[in-house]
């Protein structure tokens, strides 16, 4: 819990922080101020609501995938040169989602298994 709070708000600044900053290009803009924002909320409902619905839970992994991807795409274009930047930086937006991928598929799969020893 305390992960996805400080994660919302490293996000939340560096999306404003962002907007001011020199260089990137508008789907990086984007993934700064738009899916990073999200898939910070999205860690958020998966770590306060105890057992999360499967389908709130798979839309939320997806979310994060997504930012991952997002990530490591913006990444290779700031490592090959096409967008000004620092590459690991990108990549540090990913950590905390990638966890909270492996968190949900664990409260899933225990939630499954609670499932099967009552049936």
């Amino acid at each position: 819990m305390v992960l996805g709070v400080v994660h919302i708000l490293f996000v939340g600044l560096t999306a404003v922080v962002g907007n001011f900053a020199d260089g990137g290009d508008v789907w990086s803009r984007l993934l700064l101020t738009l899916l990073h924002p999200i898939a910070a909320i999205a860690i958020l409902v998966l770590v306060f609501v105890r057992v999360p619905p499967k389908g709130i839970a798979s839309v939320a992994v997806a979310i994060l995938a997504v930012n991952i991807v997002a990530d490591g795409v913006v990444a290779a274009l700031i490592a090959v040169g096409s967008i000004r930047g620092d590459w690991a930086l990108p990549l540090v937006f990913s950590v905390v989602p990638a966890l909270a991928i492996v968190y949900a598929v664990l409260v899933l799969r225990s939630d499954d298994e609670l499932d099967d020893a009552e049936s």
